[in-house]
């Protein structure tokens, strides 16, 4: 089983994946390309946090949605 640490950095590296064309992360792809630094990395961490919820409830025991 993973850990918190590396299942949150999982998380993080496929939110980033998904504002950034780059591994640095310093060139957004195109349809965030104009929007505020600051906006992409909130949108990034709320969307890092959602994926690391959803890697937790995919580990659990429960059904509950």
């Amino acid at each position: 089983m993973r850990t918190d640490e590396q299942m949150k950095a999982r998380a993080r590296g496929i939110a980033e994946m998904h504002f950034y064309c780059d591994e640095e992360c310093t060139i957004p792809w195109e349809p965030f390309e104009y929007d505020e630094p600051e906006y992409i990395e909130r949108e990034c961490d709320s969307l890092a946090e959602s994926i690391y919820n959803a890697m937790l409830w995919a580990q659990s025991d429960t059904l509950d949605p």
